[in-house]
C-alpha cells in the first residue's frame, strides 16, 4: 500500500527515469503527425555564422514532406483490415454480454476496441513504445446510488486510458521485468470562465503500484507569450511548488500495477529507423527551396578600380568606366542537380528500409505463430513484419483482457483473434489458384473449407463482419461432400457416370 502525504514537492513527482525522454518522443511525433506539429526551430539547423535574420526568415519559408507518417500510416491500415476479435477458446462460443458490450466502448467514450489499439500501435511504430492503463471509474458515493446499480449502469466496468511515452516519467521493474510501480504525468489546459482571458494548466501526477492508486493535482495560471503567440506555463517555476492529493490513496484488485506495455523491439521501431533519413530530406528540401529562391535575386559584381558609388535598380541604370565590367554572382545549376539526386536516393531508402525490416524480426514469441505457414507468406518481406506486428497487438490484448478478468473475478479462457488478413496479394491471381485447386485432389475438407472462405473475402470484400462471420459458419457446417473435388485421374467427380465422364 502508498504511504502518499497529503502534500508533494513537484520536483519529487516530475522526478525522471534514465530512459526517459520526452524531447525526442515529441519530434517523432511531429515527423509522423506533419503540418504545424512541426516547428522549424525544432528541426532547421542554422549554418555556421548565419545571422539571425537571415535564419528567422528560413524559418518562416520553412515547409515539411513527411514520408515517414505514410510508411507508418500503411503498415496501420494493412495490419486492422482484419479487426481483433475475442472468442472463448478456439469455440464460437457467445462471449458474455459484458465482453460484446466492452469492445464497442473500451474507454467509457464509445471508442471501439480497434480503433483504440491502431492509436496504441501507432504510437508504438513511432516511438516504440505505448501503454494502456486499465483503471476504475470512482465509486459511487455512500447514498448517492447502490453498487448495484452503478454495475447495471456500467459505471464499475473497466475502461482503457491511452498512454504515450512521454507521459510514463517514472518507474521500476522486478527482476522478472514487470513493473512494481509507474508514475504518469498528464496535464489539461483550461479557459477559467468564458467571460475572462484567465487560463489555467492542471497537472495530473498519478503512481500506481500492484496494490493501490495515488493522484495529486497541481493548478498554475498560465500566461500568454506574445513572441510564439500562445498560452505556457513556466515549467521551471513550479518545481518549487507542492501538489496536494486527492482524496484518498485507494485499493484495487488488479493484482499487480494496471499498467500493460506495448513496446516494440528495435527491429520492428519504424520511428528509429527512419527518423535520420527523414530529418536529412527535410534539410535537403529546404535547403534547396531557399537556394532557389536566392537565385531569383542574384547579387550584382562589378569589377573596377574605382569606388562604385551609382545607385541600382529598377528603372535605374549605371554608367562604368572604360575597362570596367558589371555581372551577377548567381549558383550554376551543377549543385543542384546533385542535390536533387542525392535526395531522390534518400527517399528511396526510406522505402527500402521499410521493405527490409523482416531482416531484423527475430523468432520470439510473437513471430511463433509463422512456423507453419507457406514458404511463400515467409519470403514475403512485408508479411513477416505484419506478422511479427500482430503478434505484439494480440499479446496487449491479452494483457489488458487478464486485467480486466482479475478485477471482475473471472476465469475465461480468451482468445485473441484478427489482425491476420493483409491486402498485399492480388485477387485474381489467388481466385486463379483456388480454380486450380478445384482441379487436383485435395484429401482434405478443412483445406477445402479454408480456401472458399478466402475466396468468399476476394469475391465479396464488402460485407460487415456479421455477414461474413455468418457466411463462415454457414461453409462451416456444409457436408463434406459439397467440397467433393475433381480428380482427374478419373476424369470427372466422384460418382459422375460414363457420360458425364
Amino acid at each position: 500500500m502508498l504511504e502518499a502525504p497529503q502534500k508533494l514537492k513537484v520536483s519529487v513527482l516530475q522526478s525522471k527515469h534514465d530512459d526517459y525522454d520526452a524531447g525526442r518522443d515529441s519530434d517523432l511525433w511531429a515527423l509522423y503527425e506533419g503540418g504545424r506539429s512541426v516547428v522549424a526551430r525544432q528541426f532547421l539547423i542554422p549554418r555556421r555564422k548565419e545571422p539571425k535574420e537571415i535564419y528567422e526568415e528560413r524559418c518562416k519559408r520553412f515547409f515539411y514532406i513527411g514520408y515517414i507518417g505514410e510508411i507508418i500510416d500503411s503498415f496501420a491500415s494493412q495490419l486492422f483490415m482484419s479487426p481483433p476479435t475475442l472468442a472463448i477458446g478456439d469455440e464460437r462460443t457467445v462471449l458474455p454480454e459484458f465482453w460484446d458490450g466492452w469492445t464497442k466502448n473500451v474507454d467509457h467514450v464509445k471508442t471501439g476496441l480497434a480503433w483504440f489499439l491502431r492509436d496504441r500501435l501507432l504510437h508504438a511504430l513511432v516511438q516504440r513504445s505505448a501503454y494502456t492503463w486499465v483503471d476504475l471509474p470512482p465509486s459511487p458515493v455512500e447514498g448517492q446510488i447502490s453498487i448495484a446499480k452503478a454495475e447495471e449502469l456500467g459505471l464499475r466496468s473497466p475502461y482503457l486510458v491511452p498512454i504515450d511515452a512521454s507521459e510514463l516519467m517514472d518507474f521500476a521493474r522486478s527482476d522478472s521485468g514487470e513493473f512494481e510501480w509507474v508514475t504518469l504525468q498528464q496535464f489539461r489546459d483550461y479557459r477559467a470562465n468564458p467571460f475572462g482571458e484567465k487560463r489555467v494548466r492542471r497537472y495530473f501526477w498519478t503512481t500506481l503500484d500492484r496494490e493501490s492508486i495515488a493522484k495529486y493535482l497541481l493548478e498554475v495560471e498560465l500566461s500568454y507569450d506574445s513572441s510564439a503567440k500562445s498560452w505556457r506555463a513556466d515549467d521551471k517555476a513550479i518545481n518549487g511548488k507542492e501538489a496536494d492529493l486527492q482524496g484518498a490513496v485507494s485499493r484495487h484488485k488488479f493484482g499487480r500495477v494496471p499498467l500493460c506495455p506495448l513496446a516494440l523491439p528495435s527491429g520492428l521501431w519504424v520511428g528509429g529507423k527512419l527518423e535520420s533519413v527523414q530529418r536529412q530530406i527535410m534539410e535537403l528540401d529546404n535547403a534547396l527551396a531557399w537556394q532557389q529562391l536566392m537565385s531569383l535575386f542574384a547579387m550584382p559584381v562589378i569589377k573596377s578600380d574605382k569606388k562604385f558609388e551609382q545607385m541600382m535598380g529598377e528603372a535605374y541604370y549605371i554608367q562604368l568606366e572604360i575597362g570596367s565590367e558589371f555581372g551577377y554572382a548567381e549558383p550554376s545549376g551543377n549543385a543542384f542537380d546533385a542535390t536533387l539526386k542525392h535526395r531522390e536516393a534518400l527517399k528511396q531508402e526510406l522505402f527500402r528500409i521499410a521493405h527490409q525490416m523482416a531482416q531484423s524480426v527475430g523468432s520470439d514469441a510473437s513471430t511463433a505463430g509463422r512456423s507453419g505457414e507457406s514458404k511463400k507468406r515467409d519470403q514475403n518481406p512485408l508479411l513477416v513484419v505484419l506478422d511479427a506486428l500482430a503478434g505484439r497487438m494480440r499479446d496487449h490484448v491479452a494483457d489488458v483482457a487478464s486485467l480486466i478478468q482479475a478485477v471482475r473475478d473471472e476465469e475465461l479462457d480468451l482468445a485473441i483473434g484478427g489482425m491476420d488478413e493483409f491486402d498485399l496479394e492480388d485477387d485474381s491471381k489467388f481466385l486463379a489458384d483456388a480454380a486450380v485447386s478445384q482441379s487436383i485432389t485435395i484429401p482434405s475438407p478443412t483445406a477445402k473449407r479454408e480456401i472458399a472462405k478466402r475466396a468468399v473475402r476476394s469475391l465479396v470484400p464488402k460485407v460487415t463482419p456479421a455477414t461474413l462471420a455468418k457466411i463462415d459458419d454457414e461453409i462451416d457446417k456444409a457436408p463434406d461432400d459439397a467440397f467433393a473435388t475433381f480428380d482427374p485421374m478419373l476424369g470427372g467427380p466422384p460418382g459422375a457416370d460414363d457420360e458425364d465422364k
